[in-house]
C-alpha cells in the first residue's frame, strides 16, 4: 500500500541497489546478497509512477524451496519523511538554541564592554572636566567646560541606556520572568 504496488508485482530496486558495483554472480537486492546480516536499512524507493520516497527497509527469507532454487522474501519497508522532518525540525530547533545562546553571550560581552570600557572611561573625563572647571578662572573657557562636560553625560547615559538594552542586568540576577515583568 505503502508503494502503490500489488500483490504479485515486481517490486523494483531501490536507490542504493540500483546503482551498487556488483562482484560476478551477486544479488542486485543489498538485502538479499547479505542474506539476513544487515538486519534494515534506509535507501529511497519509487512509489508506483511517481517520486522516490526515503524508506526503512528489512527482509526475511519467508520460503526456500529444497533444491534451492527458488527463494521468496518478505520485504519490509517504513516511510521515512515524517521521521526525517522531526529529525530536521529537531535539528533546527537546537541550531536556533546555539544562535540565540551565541547572541545572548555576545550582548553580555558588549554590554560588559561598554559599561567597563566606554562607560568608565567617559566617567574619567567627567571627573577631569569637573575638576578643570573648580580651577579655571575664564568665564568663557568655564562656560565651555561646563557644555562639553555636560555632551559627556549625555553620552554616558546614552552608553548606560545601551549597555542595559543590549543585556538587562536583572537578567543574570533576576532570571527571564522577572525581568519582562519588570520591563513591562
Amino acid at each position: 500500500k505503502l508503494m502503490g504496488w500489488h500483490a504479485g508485482d515486481v517490486v523494483p530496486y531501490c536507490s542504493y541497489c540500483e546503482k551498487r558495483a556488483l562482484v560476478p554472480q551477486e544479488e542486485r537486492c543489498y538485502l538479499i546478497a547479505n542474506q539476513g546480516k544487515v538486519p534494515y536499512f534506509e535507501s529511497k524507493m519509487p512509489r508506483m509512477g511517481e517520486y522516490l520516497i526515503n524508506v526503512e527497509m528489512s527482509n526475511a527469507l519467508i520460503y526456500e524451496a529444497d533444491d534451492d532454487t527458488d527463494k521468496h522474501y518478505l520485504l519490509v519497508m517504513r516511510d521515512l519523511t515524517a521521521k526525517n522532518q522531526q529529525e530536521a525540525a529537531r535539528l533546527s530547533k537546537k541550531m536556533l538554541q546555539h544562535l540565540t545562546e551565541a547572541k545572548e553571550a555576545e550582548h553580555k560581552r558588549l554590554s560588559q564592554e561598554l559599561h567597563d570600557g566606554v562607560g568608565q572611561s567617559l566617567y574619567s573625563v567627567a571627573i577631569a572636566m569637573d575638576n578643570l572647571s573648580l580651577i579655571i578662572e575664564d568665564e568663557q573657557i568655564a562656560t565651555y567646560i561646563k557644555e562639553v562636560r555636560a555632551e559627556v553625560g549625555k553620552a554616558m547615559e546614552d552608553v548606560k541606556f545601551y549597555s542595559q538594552s543590549l543585556r538587562p542586568k536583572s537578567l543574570d540576577q533576576l532570571g527571564l520572568i522577572p525581568t519582562v515583568e519588570t520591563l513591562i
